[in-house]
């Protein structure tokens, strides 16, 4: 969960917030 979060945040334009908000979503997809 957290290595996604970081992975996520360092995307352009993805914010903290936004990576916790997708990386929940794709833990539950």
């Amino acid at each position: 969960m957290t290595r996604l979060m970081e992975e996520l945040a360092k995307l352009p334009g993805i914010g903290q917030k936004t990576a916790e908000r997708l990386a929940y979503h794709v833990l539950r997809a």
